[in-house]
C-alpha cells in the first residue's frame, strides 16, 4: 500500500469514478483540481492550482509515493487552451516527480494518440502513432517525457491509452473501447504493486469482443480486464447509431468522429 497517492484532475469524471475504487492503493490521498471541488472523504488532502505552476506542481509532487496524472484538457480544443496542462504540465508532473524521490506515475494518455487508424486495423502499443486532434498529439508529447524521464531519470510509468471510461457504453463505438472503471481501478493497484514496472504502454480497454486494440506489454503485471461489454447487453440495449453519426463517420476510426472534425474545435 501506498503511504500517499497523488491524484491530479480530481474533480473531472474519470477520477470521480477511481476515487471510491482505490480504497486500499494507498493510506492518503492528495487530490488537485485547477476547479474547486468537495471530496467525498474528509481523509483527503485537497489543492488548488495550475500544474502549469512549477512551484505548485513541487508542492502538490513532495511526499508523495505515487502519481495518479488525469489531469490536463480533456477534448479538442485550439493548441494554445491545451498548451499549459498537457505540455507544460505533465513536464512539470515528471520534473517533480525526478527531483522527490521518484514515485510511481500512471500516466493518463489517450486512445486519440492511434486515433485516426481505421476501424478495420487492429494495432498494438508497438504501432506508430496516428493522432486524430491537437488533444492527441498532446498526448503523443506526453507518452514521450514519461519515456525520456524513465530513460533518463528513472522514473518509472504506466502509460495509459483510456478508451471510454464509464460506468457504461452510451454510444456504439464504445462497444469497442469501453473501459470499465472496475478495470481501471485493478490495472492502477497492480502497476503500482508490481516490483518492477518499467515504462510500459497500456491501451486502457475492457476485455470487449470489438476491441481495435491489442495489448503486448502487460504480461508483467497481474492484472487482466474482468469485464466485457457483451455482458452489459442483458441489462441494457446495444446503442443505436443515427444518421447524423453515421455521416460524421462515428464508426469509421479509432477516434470516432474527432478525425473529421476541423483542428482545435472540440
Amino acid at each position: 500500500m501506498l503511504e500517499r497517492l497523488l491524484v491530479t484532475g480530481a474533480a473531472g469524471g474519470v477520477a470521480n469514478l477511481l476515487r471510491p475504487r482505490l480504497v486500499g492503493v494507498s493510506k492518503k490521498f492528495r487530490l488537485t483540481d485547477i476547479r474547486h471541488f468537495v471530496s467525498a472523504s474528509d481523509l483527503d488532502e485537497t489543492m488548488i492550482g495550475d500544474l502549469a505552476d512549477s512551484a505548485f506542481v513541487d508542492q502538490l509532487v513532495q511526499g508523495c509515493d505515487g502519481i495518479l496524472h488525469l489531469g490536463g484538457v480533456s477534448t479538442e480544443q485550439p493548441f494554445d487552451e491545451i498548451l499549459p496542462a498537457n505540455i507544460v504540465g505533465v513536464y512539470n508532473i515528471y520534473r517533480a516527480a525526478a527531483k522527490y524521490d521518484r514515485p510511481r506515475v500512471i500516466f493518463a494518455s489517450s486512445n486519440h494518440v492511434t486515433g485516426a487508424y481505421r476501424t478495420q486495423e487492429i494495432i498494438t502499443p508497438n504501432d506508430p502513432f496516428l493522432p486524430d486532434s491537437f488533444y492527441g498529439a498532446s498526448k503523443v508529447f506526453g507518452e514521450a517525457v514519461a519515456k525520456v524521464f524513465f530513460v533518463k531519470e528513472g522514473v518509472e510509468s504506466a502509460i495509459v491509452r483510456i478508451g471510454s471510461c464509464f460506468e457504461q457504453p452510451s454510444d456504439l463505438r464504445m462497444m469497442s473501447t469501453w473501459f470499465s472503471p472496475d478495470d481501471f481501478a485493478a490495472l492502477i493497484k497492480s502497476c503500482f504493486t508490481v516490483e518492477t514496472l518499467d515504462c510500459p504502454t497500456i491501451f486502457g480497454v475492457s476485455n470487449n469482443a470489438r476491441s481495435f486494440w491489442r495489448n503486448t506489454e502487460i504480461s508483467h503485471l497481474d492484472w487482466h480486464s474482468e469485464a466485457r461489454v457483451e455482458d452489459l447487453l442483458g441489462s441494457m440495449n446495444e446503442p443505436n447509431v443515427s444518421p447524423e453519426e453515421v455521416a460524421a463517420g462515428l464508426m469509421d476510426y479509432h477516434g470516432g468522429t474527432w478525425v473529421k472534425r476541423p483542428l482545435g474545435t472540440g
